[in-house]
């Protein structure tokens, strides 16, 4: 029996040896899963790539939709500002003066701020209501010389010294000889500061005729 054994010991052992030989192992299976763990991980990297890729573009979209905003919002009220138009007019013998704002967008202006050279020492501050698109709004003289009697002066170096005017965003605006350009409100306060108003009340009387072809 001990022969036996030991013969079926060694009949074992040769073939333990032949399958070493042939290069089979026990390890075989855990190679695979090695393998298969290193592709797993290939696979998450690749993944992760691709998702920061399409990350990046949408950000940079959204980016870009925001700057072609922001330039489309630029132009609008670039050309709402270049179609108000602030002046003084007056009949043929120059007894009635009017301070006239014409508003040929189709949007409204909020409010205008006229300084008016009433006198040759005196100027005064003109702030006028709001102007609906495509309307003309009035001012007569007549009826600031209710608050300022200034106004009633047949003579004198009548002008518009500075015009501000407030566009449908809430964006304000100055107007000279060399166009209309951006300010900031902190703008025509400083500009502005210590002049006398002609008029204190929004609701100040006035007239508002439509624009034909607006």
């Amino acid at each position: 029996m001990v022969k036996a054994m030991r013969g079926r010991h060694k009949r074992l052992h040769k073939v333990a040896s032949k399958m070493r030989g042939n290069g089979v192992s026990r390890k075989g299976p855990s190679r695979w899963i090695e393998v298969g763990g290193a592709i797993g991980g290939l696979a998450a990297g690749i993944g992760l790539i691709f998702t920061g890729i399409v990350t990046y573009y949408s950000v940079q979209t959204s980016q870009d939709q925001l700057d072609q905003k922001r330039e489309d919002d630029d132009k609008e009220k670039a050309e709402q500002a270049d179609a108000v138009d602030v002046h003084l007019d007056f009949d043929s013998d120059a007894a009635r003066r009017w301070i006239v704002v014409d508003n040929y967008s189709r949007k409204t202006v909020r409010e205008v701020l006229a300084e008016v050279s009433v006198t040759n020492e005196k100027d005064y501050v003109v702030r006028t209501p709001s102007v609906p698109p495509c309307t003309t709004l009035t001012i007569d003289f007549n009826d600031l010389a209710t608050e300022q009697p200034d106004f009633k002066e047949k003579t004198g170096n009548y002008g518009l010294s500075k015009v501000y005017f407030r566009d449908a965003s809430g964006q304000w605006w100055k107007m000279s000889y060399f166009g209309t350009k951006e300010i900031s409100s902190d703008t025509w306060k400083k500009e502005l500061a210590g002049k006398e108003y002609a008029n204190r009340v929004v609701s100040l009387k006035h007239t508002k005729t439509r624009i034909a072809q607006c």
